[in-house]
């Protein structure tokens, strides 16, 4: 099999899909990014918003702290052990 097409030095096949259109004439195309990247995102931006409101590291559905190592592996989590393992939790 051949290797893949070179420009620049770089192989496009190691080039992100959004430099690959580009330098196949796509242009600055803006798309949104896949719905799981997408729901990262929005928890990210919740936790800011609960940093900038003074709420983090509190429950957002009892109000009881969150144990830090609960938030040391995802520091976005909303909710504490407890509510989280109740029905539809966090």
């Amino acid at each position: 099999m051949a290797p893949p097409p070179r420009r620049g030095g770089v192989a496009d096949a190691a080039l992100p899909r959004r430099a690959r259109a580009a330098r196949a004439g796509g242009g600055a195309t803006v798309t949104r990014p896949p719905p799981r990247r997408a729901a990262a995102l929005a928890r990210i931006a919740a936790a800011l918003a609960r940093i900038e409101s003074g709420e983090y590291g509190w429950c957002a559905r009892c109000g009881e702290p969150i144990a830090p190592g609960r938030l040391a592996p995802d520091p976005a989590l909303p909710t504490c052990v407890a509510c989280a393992g109740q029905a539809g939790g966090g």
